[in-house]
């Protein structure tokens, strides 16, 4: 349902914008329910923002894991949101210069 609902938003939004060469940028999942029991959901979730990344060559995912503090919190730090917003950053200019 997640792959499908992700691919609809894009869908939605290049048929809005009227352009079908849209970049996206997923920032996967951080680790904070990896290793829970009770959230199998998490790593679904998270193999699919990359699985989807992987299948197309106008998307990319970004690593998070390290940005949510020492005890894996659910949400990042102050400093990781920057960091994250550097990914983004990157990862976007990456997608815009490489070949397609």
């Amino acid at each position: 349902v997640y792959a499908e609902s992700l691919k609809g938003l894009i869908a939605q939004l290049e048929k809005d914008l009227e352009r079908t060469d849209l970049f996206v940028v997923i920032g996967r999942l951080s680790d904070n329910g990896v290793d829970n029991p009770n959230r199998l959901d998490w790593n679904v979730i998270r193999e699919t923002q990359v699985a989807l990344a992987k299948a197309n060559p106008r998307w990319e995912w970004v690593d998070t894991d390290d940005l949510n503090g020492p005890d894996d919190n659910l949400h990042l730090t102050k400093d990781g949101y920057r960091i994250l917003g550097e990914r983004f950053a990157k990862a976007a200019l990456q997608l815009i210069v490489k070949p397609q």
